[in-house]
Formats: C-alpha cells, structure tokens, sequence
C-alpha cells in the first residue's frame, strides 16, 4: 500500500454544511453545541461518499476507524497496517473514529465558535478542553475527541494534501487524547528489543536515537516505533503503535536495501513503511527493561553508564509534552512514574556504529534476567 503522491487533480468541494443535530447535555457550551455540527457535518459526509470500515488494535483495545468514502484511507491506514485486523471478539470498540475530506465529500465542517480560534501558516489554530471533550484544530485539521461517547471526528480539507508527517503518524492528536483517559502514556520515543523485552530510546533530535535504532533494526532487533508508541505505565509495558519510520534523506541513502520512501524528496524528512518493507520486523509490544539515552561521543567505543530517574525524564518529556498539545500534568505525572520504576542508561555511541546492536541486545538480556 503507497501514499498518493498529491499531483491527482482536486475537486472543489461544494459549500454543503449539515445543520446542526442537538444533542441534550447537562451542561451546555458554545464548544460542546460546535461539536453536535462537526458530527452532523461527517454525518453528511458519508451521506454523500458512503462509510468504509477499519478496525485497528492499539494497545489491546479495538478502535474503529470509519471513512467517509475511500480518499483518506491511503493516507491513514498504511501506518496502521500491522494493527489492521478483524476483531469482532473483542466486542464494542473503545473508540469510533470518523474520518471526512471536503474535497471528495463535499461537506465542510460546521465552524468553531468565533474568537476560539487563531489562523497560523497552515489554517486555524485552537486547543480546547471542557467536560470530557477534547477539541484541537491545527495543521489545516480538525480533530474532536469524547471521552464519555467513545466517539471521535478527524477531517482534512483535501485527501490529496495531506503533509507527509500526518501520513507517518495520522490521528495523532485524537490518539493522545484517547490514551490519556485508557491509562496509557503517548510517549515520544524510538522503540526496539524482543517481544519478551526491549528498550525505549530518548533524546533531542541529534542525539543519535535515530542512528541508534537503524542500526539495531540492520541487526535484527525488533521495532515496535520510530517515533510515536503507546506505554502502559503500570505494567511497565510498550505498545507498538505506527509502522512508519521517518528518515534524513541521508540516512535513507545509506541503506538501501533496508527502506523505500513513499514520499517525494520535497518533503523535510523520508517516510518508510516496516509493515511493506519488513513485517517481520515488527514486534507489537514488549515488557520494557529500560530507557536508553544515546548521546554521540566521538569515541570509538559504545558503552552504557546507568542514568538517574532525573536524566531520564529530562529525555524523554521535553519533546513528549511540548510536542502534543493540552494534557501536559497527567502526561508529565505518567512520565515521572515510568522513569522511577524502569532503570535508565546513557547510552554512549561510539563511532563504530556496527557495535551499537550488540551493546543494546546485552542491556536487555542483562535486565530480562533479574
């Protein structure tokens, strides 16, 4: 499965807006009754363009994706296609997702409220939470999430735009905010080891986490997530989450025979797919034996000197928080307690990098052990 490439023509979406359909609440808002209209609006969607349905696994609970027509879903599913599956046994799901672009459809959503939101470079900007409700409008996107109702509404203006980051992890902001309220941590962090165990690594860009988890996937290690993986906190448990990798060009040239882009060099970063290039590699989750925090020496040797619990959430919140909106003290509170109950490593890379794989698979046999 590819991404479209966004040079197909576009149509313009006609000026259909579903009136809004009230839905009595005990306490109603200017944002909740907004909400009644963007659920009218993919109502009308798949009025218009039908409903194709997508069941996914995240975390063990079945979450149910539902498009309005087929545009948007070579731009979704391919990062959640080793989650793909048929899980009636599972009964209800947790989360319906309903999943709507104008341009196919012809449905715009209802507006937010006036003076809730702000225009940025890619459209209108909001972040907002009111009993339950979890609004975030960015990136040209609208994402609505409701806790009590199990429900959530994504919608882009054209399929056929979608940014090439949104396709490496699509519905990120309404999987957050689902996560938030399951006892799962949304944790921003490569992922790698056996279904019997493995590590997370941490760090700012330039680090060496990406370096760090290529070389272990040329090795042989597992991959449960370059960029994004759900962690159930009190199991001490990671989740895999996206198959997508996200790559400097650079990187991507040097291994060849590893990954295909399904992007176009235009974009910042290259996009590869492990459930088309390598399902094999993909372990779906693992108990978590620690958190490694690469940091490039210079040295020629790779070694692992133990970290406190202080080091470790200074690697890993940072970029977890401030990259996702809202949520950040239940977030930050997940966090703190990950990092007291898992040991953390610094995790010294040397140049050789070929040695790398060696010095992590040793940490996780070490830990497996005890």
């Amino acid at each position: 499965m590819t991404f479209p490439s966004g040079d197909g023509p576009t149509s313009r979406p006609t000026e259909i807006v579903a009136p809004p359909q009230r839905v009595e609440r005990p306490q109603s808002s200017l944002l909740l009754d907004s909400i009644d209209g963007v659920q009218a609006s993919f109502d009308a969607a798949t009025a218009q363009a039908g409903v194709i349905q997508r069941d996914v696994l995240l975390a063990g609970q079945r979450v149910r994706l539902q498009f309005a027509g087929p545009s948007l879903i070579p731009a979704i599913e391919p990062a959640f296609d080793h989650l793909v599956g048929n899980y009636d046994a599972l009964g209800t799901p947790s989360l319906t997702v309903g999943v709507w672009d104008a341009a196919s459809t012809g449905v715009r959503p209802v507006p937010l409220p006036p003076n809730v939101s702000h225009h940025g470079e890619n459209g209108p900007r909001y972040h907002g939470e009111h009993d339950g409700v979890v609004v975030h409008a960015g990136d040209a996107t609208l994402n609505v999430v409701e806790a009590a109702r199990g429900k959530a509404l994504y919608y882009v203006p054209d399929a056929n735009n979608v940014p090439w980051y949104q396709k490496a992890a699509p519905l990120k902001d309404v999987v957050h905010a689902w996560a938030g309220w399951h006892n799962l941590a949304f944790i921003h962090a490569a992922a790698v080891g056996h279904p019997d165990g493995g590590v997370l690594l941490a760090g700012a860009a330039g680090s060496g986490k990406s370096t760090t988890s290529l070389a272990c996937l040329r090795a042989g290690l597992g991959y449960a997530g370059d960029d994004y993986v759900l962690v159930d906190v009190e199991r001490a448990y990671v989740h895999s989450l996206y198959s997508s990798a996200k790559l400097e060009w650079e990187n991507l040239d040097r291994h060849p025979r590893l990954f295909q882009a399904v992007n176009s060099r235009a974009d910042a970063k290259a996009v590869a797919l492990l459930s088309r290039d390598g399902p094999e590699r993909i372990v779906s989750g693992f108990p978590l034996r620690a958190m490694l925090l690469p940091t490039v020496t210079g040295r020629d040797e790779t070694r692992v000197v133990a970290a406190t619990a202080g080091r470790a959430l200074l690697g890993l919140a940072p970029s977890s928080v401030l990259q996702m909106p809202g949520q950040s003290q239940p977030a930050l509170g997940a966090m703190t307690r990950l990092v007291e109950r898992v040991p953390a490593f610094r995790l010294e890379l040397g140049t050789n990098v070929s040695a790398v794989p060696d010095v992590v698979e040793s940490v996780i046999k070490n830990l497996r052990s005890r």
